[in-house]
């Protein structure tokens, strides 16, 4: 399990980092829990996020992540565990 930080556990993150020239939305995940399985997720409203973007991610506590066909318009993003 990841380290805890006075006892709090580590809560997942993710941020936005920018775009490329190419106009790939990136991402940087964190403090993920390697023995978890995550999606990224993405939707044009607040309501659902029915879009997987890329593969799912396990065994890793951080990564670099891309959505290399973003919406046009608005797009929201999460991470989900399964």
């Amino acid at each position: 399990k990841l380290e805890e930080v006075s006892g709090i556990p580590l809560i997942p993150q993710l941020v936005l980092t920018g775009r490329n020239g190419s106009g790939h939305v990136l991402f940087e995940a964190s403090n993920l829990e390697p023995a978890t399985t995550y999606l990224l997720k993405r939707g044009t409203d607040l309501q659902s996020f029915p879009d997987t973007v890329g593969s799912s991610i396990t065994g890793v506590s951080t990564l670099p992540l891309s959505d290399t066909a973003p919406p046009p318009g608005n797009a929201f993003y999460r991470l989900e565990a399964q």
